[in-house]
């Protein structure tokens, strides 16, 4: 689980398991939660594995982190 400004988010180990495989250092995750919910919400474990988390990146594709100024953050 993780935790931020008292919202929480369930169920990350397949994802995060994704982005390591995938080779992904620095990345931004927006996650939605629905009005009148509670503070905290649970990622998707699909099939149980980071397959389906492996191929949505490849769907989106990588790309490297630039700063404000358009330099490169590697």
């Amino acid at each position: 689980m993780l935790c931020k400004d008292g919202y929480k988010v369930r169920t990350v180990e397949h994802l995060l398991s994704a982005l390591e495989a995938m080779g992904v250092d620095n990345c931004r995750i927006d996650v939605e939660i629905p009005d009148g919910e509670e503070s905290s919400v649970e990622v998707p474990i699909f099939d149980g594995s980071a397959k389906e988390w492996v191929g949505a990146i490849k769907q989106v594709g990588l790309k490297v982190a630039t700063d404000e100024t358009g330099s490169s953050c590697e």
